[in-house]
């Protein structure tokens, strides 16, 4: 069963060059990526009410997640 896009759902081209380039730096990492650690941090820095989160890969696979607790009163600038 083929899948079909409904009308108004195609990528744009901006889409599409994005991916290719997110690809093609995928590509290049690789084997740091699978063969590895890597450590993923987002920083959720927009609210009080968002946490940061991180996650440790070892070998392409997550071997540890969770957030992060820092103090929000110092600004963003000092978080980061």
């Amino acid at each position: 069963m083929a899948t079909t896009r409904r009308k108004g759902t195609a990528k744009s081209k901006t889409v599409r060059e994005d991916e290719s380039k997110l690809r093609a730096a995928a590509v290049c990492y690789a084997d740091r990526i699978l063969e590895g650690i890597l450590l993923a941090i987002d920083p959720s820095c927009v609210s009080s009410s968002s946490k940061p989160g991180y996650a440790v890969f070892e070998n392409g696979e997550m071997i540890e997640c969770g957030y992060l607790s820092i103090s929000y009163h110092p600004d963003i600038n000092v978080r980061l």
